[in-house]
């Protein structure tokens, strides 16, 4: 950022830059301007896992594909 924003401005600005954003996006963004990108996963084999385990426990009805698939949102939400 080459001028300094409050936050509320951040956001805004993201929202009106990436229509399609959704709130979990800025939720993401708020917790690692705090915490950083790479303080969760230490060990890309355990991160990974992780993410498996997560995709398999997803009903099928919300969520296609395999981790070889092309990339798209998952919902965790009942449809």
């Amino acid at each position: 950022m080459a001028d300094p924003q409050s936050t509320t401005e951040f956001l805004l600005a993201q929202c009106r830059r990436y229509p399609a954003l959704r709130p979990e996006d800025l939720l993401k963004f708020l917790h690692q301007s705090v915490f950083g990108c790479g303080h969760f996963v230490t060990d890309k084999t355990a991160g990974l896992q992780l993410i498996q385990k997560e995709l398999a426990a997803l009903p099928p009805e919300n969520c296609g594909g395999n981790l070889d698939s092309p990339p798209r949102r998952c919902s965790t939400s009942s449809p």
